[in-house]
């Protein structure tokens, strides 16, 4: 039986092993015939796994195989940490909720399904705090109320340099402390970062367009929500050699390019700019041209940073 304890039988020559059926036969003259084995062949020796005293776990997003370890210690709970309440919230008088008919220049509001989606498995609880107009008492009292009770706040649109972007300057308002506005990056130049001192909330305003959302959940967002959780975040990365060269004219940020894992190595995923949101079902990582960098050659070896 898997996982039984040997029966207390005296050894042979001072060797024991467990001899699984498959690795026996019955000849023809009613011998039966034995497979080589060496000692504790298909035994677990107890101990074997871990000792008294070492680490089974280091601090971690608990996995389904970590969920084993501590069980097959005994453990029927553990000491964790509490997951931040992230609120999530769209800016846009355009913005239409998914399954509602559009009217005039209307659109579907796929940043907040997909940020919502994209926290969901992570270490957090992501909670839904719907649209706000592009109307600055209503983006006041609607980021307002996002800030109470939560620990981050994820907010896209409303960021940039327009006249009905008003996000930065009701957010000061209200009290939060700019860190920065604006990242040497490509796409997410006009992210704003802050911290609401008061609730004790952090604040993250993306740029509206989806390919921004996705690529600074991945960069910004997640490493966060780890710090506020207490973990190390540390990206899942993978060096594979680059299908074709890339070059690119604008070197005064990095730049984060899409990319899909063939079976000659990495190829860019091509897209038409931050709002090409279909380009990303094609996605399965990224990889950053460094400021200063134009030009990535085939064959190059380059690190690609795996969505988890």
């Amino acid at each position: 039986m898997t996982g039984a304890a040997l029966p207390q039988l005296p050894l042979v020559v001072g060797h024991s092993a467990c001899i699984q059926r498959f690795e026996w036969a019955v000849e023809r003259d009613g011998r039966v015939h034995f497979t080589q084995l060496e000692k504790f062949d298909n035994i677990i020796r107890r101990g074997e796994n871990a000792k008294q005293g070492d680490c089974l776990l280091s601090p971690r997003l608990l996995r389904a195989q970590d969920i084993a370890i501590l069980a097959a210690d005994g453990r029927a709970t553990a000491q964790v940490a509490t997951r931040p309440r992230v609120a999530v919230l769209s800016t846009g008088t355009e913005l239409v909720e998914a399954g509602q008919p559009l009217h005039g220049s209307s659109i579907y509001d796929s940043n907040r399904p997909q940020l919502l989606a994209h926290l969901a498995g992570y270490a957090c609880q992501p909670e839904d705090c719907g649209t706000v107009p592009d109307d600055y008492q209503a983006t006041l009292d609607a980021l307002a109320a996002a800030l109470e009770g939560r620990q981050l706040l994820v907010l896209s649109g409303g960021v940039s340099m327009g006249d009905f972007d008003y996000v930065p300057r009701a957010l000061v308002q209200l009290g939060v402390k700019e860190i920065f506005h604006g990242v040497a990056m490509r796409p997410g130049k006009p992210t704003f970062f802050g911290f609401h001192e008061a609730s004790g909330c952090h604040v993250i305003g993306l740029p509206g367009n989806p390919v921004s959302v996705f690529v600074n959940t991945e960069v910004l967002v997640k490493p966060l929500l780890a710090r506020l959780a207490g973990l190390d975040y540390r990206p899942l990365t993978v060096r594979l050699p680059l299908v074709s060269t890339i070059r690119r004219k604008q070197l005064d940020r990095a730049e984060f390019l899409p990319v899909c894992l063939g079976e000659h190595g990495v190829e860019i995923v091509p897209y038409g700019g931050s709002s090409a949101i279909q380009a990303l079902a094609a996605v399965d990582g990224f990889i950053c041209l460094a400021v200063g960098v134009a030009e990535l050659s085939a064959g190059e070896l380059v690190d690609v940073r795996l969505i988890r």
